[in-house]
């Protein structure tokens, strides 16, 4: 594609080079003939007809270039916007927890019940500036109560976290209590 723009634009070059060099040497020597009314009719006619290739050209090749911007700018346009989706805010630690707005208890796993196993299992729980749990991690707990906790925090609902009035993303621990109570 790029070559063939290229090349019409050196065809065009090269016959008005061909044009310009055969009028310089055959326009004196034709003139010496008497030819002169028939020499600036044809000289006319063949620069005309090179002009008209040239401006042909220069518009197919302007044509081309601004499609070829057009789309580079859509699909940088579509990048930006792919770009500022996915950027994610990098949460804020805090120490206390939001407001819990929606609380789910956990279920106590048969095993860990049969078992008599009682604790807490201490996590730290991601949330997105809407308030809603984004992300779980155990930071210390029984093995057989860890997996019910993050269930039941992944479900838990906090009232945004704000700072300046803008919703941020936080992080903090939470601890679940396991007993028999």
């Amino acid at each position: 594609m790029g070559r063939n723009r290229g090349f019409s634009l050196v065809g065009a070059i090269v016959i008005i080079a061909i044009v310009i060099v055969l009028l310089f040497f055959l326009v004196p020597k034709l003139n010496k003939s008497g030819n002169s009314e028939t020499i600036a009719k044809v000289t006319k006619k063949v620069t005309k007809a090179v002009e008209k290739k040239v401006d042909e050209t220069k518009k197919k090749l302007e044509k081309k270039l601004d499609e070829k911007l057009d789309e580079n700018s859509k699909e940088l346009a579509g990048k930006k916007v792919e770009a500022d989706r996915n950027k994610e805010e990098k949460p804020i630690r805090i120490i206390k927890p939001p407001k819990v707005l929606k609380k789910v208890y956990p279920g106590y796993p048969k095993e860990a019940k049969d078992k008599r196993i009682q604790g807490v299992v201490v996590l730290e729980c991601q949330t997105d500036a809407k308030g809603e749990v984004e992300a779980v991690k155990v930071l210390k707990g029984h093995p057989e109560l860890n997996q019910a906790a993050v269930d039941a925090a992944k479900q838990w609902k906090f009232k945004p976290f704000k700072i300046d009035g803008v919703p941020k993303p936080v992080k903090f621990t939470l601890t679940i209590r396991f007993s028999f109570n």
